[in-house]
């Protein structure tokens, strides 16, 4: 099966993601103080200590939040700029989760469970809404990548893969 699928197909997932992030407020509180957080960070220039306001937040890890501060540095404080990490971080989800199908059953399995992975109703509904979720999802799936590469025989570079999504799950 050529890659022309596997492209058309994450076209498709990329455009019901990312289109219309902007278009609704904030429906859960959670997603407006996940924002305040990456606004403070932006706004006091500490990206150390995630802090919502003045009050210090440990409770989740700060890769998102400097995700979001990064963008809204770029666009402003906007809905969009809040939920295009997650957004992407879903459209990630179904493109690994399609590759490791690739790798394990051939191009009709990868493409079938990418799709399934991006019509799964839990990955759209946090795949648009501001939490860390999806970003801790991706890079728990890339680590699964990475070892089925580095069991196949893949070399160290998927141990490296392995190694560095823990390490990115972590933060």
């Amino acid at each position: 099966m050529p890659r022309v699928p596997f492209g058309l197909a994450l076209l498709a997932v990329s455009l019901m993601y990312l289109l219309g992030l902007g278009a609704a407020p904030f429906l859960d509180p959670s997603e407006g103080f996940h924002a305040v957080a990456a606004q403070t960070i932006r706004a006091t220039g500490d990206w150390v200590t995630l802090r919502v306001d003045t009050v210090r937040y440990f409770d989740e890890p700060p890769l998102l939040y400097w995700l979001m501060a990064f963008s809204f540095s770029l666009t402003g404080p906007t809905e969009a700029a809040a939920r295009v990490w997650p957004a992407l971080a879903a459209i990630g989800v179904a493109a690994v989760t399609g590759r490791i199908g690739m790798i394990l059953g051939g191009p009709r399995v990868g493409l079938l469970s990418g799709l399934f992975v991006a019509a799964n109703l839990g990955i759209f509904v946090f795949g648009r809404h501001v939490g860390p979720d999806l970003p801790l999802i991706l890079f728990i799936v890339l680590a699964c990548a990475g070892f089925i590469v580095a069991y196949r025989g893949g070399g160290r570079w998927g141990l490296a893969l392995f190694y560095a999504s823990l390490g990115l799950a972590a933060l």
